[in-house]
């Protein structure tokens, strides 16, 4: 994992946590900042589309 760039010796940056599983937030952006439904959902997973 990088580091925090750039580093300060005065006041250091410190990790909280590391970033999510790639396409954790798959479904929540498609349903609700793209608006589509649970059946266009399935659809487009069905074709491989997503």
């Amino acid at each position: 994992m990088a580091n925090v760039v750039p580093r300060f010796t005065v006041d250091p940056a410190q990790l909280r946590h590391s970033a999510g599983d790639v396409g954790q937030d798959n479904h929540e952006v498609y349903r609700d900042w793209l608006g589509l439904s649970e059946q266009q959902i399935e659809r487009l997973t069905q074709k491989k589309v997503i």
